[in-house]
């Protein structure tokens, strides 16, 4: 699951998920508070959703397409717009005249034509300016919890925070906000690429199983689980071997380990 992020050149930021969903009911959370309410599509077709709290709840009937769309509540403060968003990846996409100045971690980034396109693993802060311009028009804060980047002064209650205004967006896929930016087919595609990119980043590697580490964990599977010397007293292996083979299992998660009286017991998963 990745959400695609939005940030145009005129201060507007729009969040945006479209992936294939099946089940009656799916919950989705929101990685960041909404100002307003989310627009959902389902096959291109817009349909209600219920926004239980910090979830999402989409009307899926099966399997769909579902596009989610929303613009999320931020802060400002020294011409710096911010807000927070979860744990989970990200694909943000910055328009020409938006300097990034993101807390996330980044995962890989490219740069063309002026325009950026970064991946990110959350959670933390997205923050953004726009470079030679004003800061935005600014309302008071009504989430003090949003905070800005180090560098930047929070804002707070007596703070002044903007709110931009939510870009329209038609089930055709091209947001107003953009003014000419990229258009949303593109978007798709480059979240197509960026998924495949990010699972590849941020994913450990992950040790290939010999025939020991399968043996092993058939052993694990019948018995339920068993401390290791009781592993290689059974198998007739060495205990470095169960010891190895035990942390193969365990990294690729087909395993747990548990002390117990000071001794490796290993239950399969």
């Amino acid at each position: 699951m990745i959400w695609v992020v939005l940030l145009f050149a005129n201060g507007s930021v729009l969040l945006v998920f479209n992936q294939t969903l099946a089940g009656s009911i799916y919950g989705l959370p929101l990685p960041s508070p909404p100002l307003s309410a989310p627009l959902v599509l389902n096959n291109g077709t817009p349909v209600p959703a219920v926004l239980n709290g910090s979830t999402l709840e989409v009307p899926v009937l099966g399997k769909a397409l579902i596009t989610v769309e929303y613009v999320p509540r931020v802060s400002a403060s020294g011409g710096v717009i911010s807000f927070n968003v979860s744990k989970g990846l990200y694909l943000i996409w910055a328009q020409g005249g938006v300097l990034l100045l993101p807390t996330v971690k980044i995962l890989n980034y490219t740069k063309t034509n002026g325009t950026v396109l970064l991946i990110a693993e959350g959670p933390g802060t997205i923050a953004y300016t726009i470079q030679g311009t004003p800061a935005p028009a600014t309302t008071p804060a009504s989430s003090p919890s949003n905070t800005a980047p180090s560098g930047a002064t929070p804002a707070s209650d007596t703070t002044p925070a903007s709110r931009t205004p939510a870009p329209t967006a038609s089930p055709g896929g091209t947001s107003s906000a953009s003014s000419g930016g990229l258009p949303f087919v593109w978007v798709l595609l480059a979240v197509a690429v960026a998924v495949a990119v990010a699972v590849l980043a941020s994913r450990r590697r992950v040790p290939q199983l010999n025939d020991t580490d399968r043996l092993v964990l058939s052993y694990l599977r019948k018995t339920g689980g068993a401390y290791e010397s009781d592993i290689a007293r059974a198998l007739g292996l060495p205990r470095t071997t169960v010891f190895k083979s035990v942390r193969r299992l365990e990294q690729t998660g087909l395993a747990t380990v548990e002390k117990r009286d000071g001794r490796n017991f290993v239950k399969p998963k």
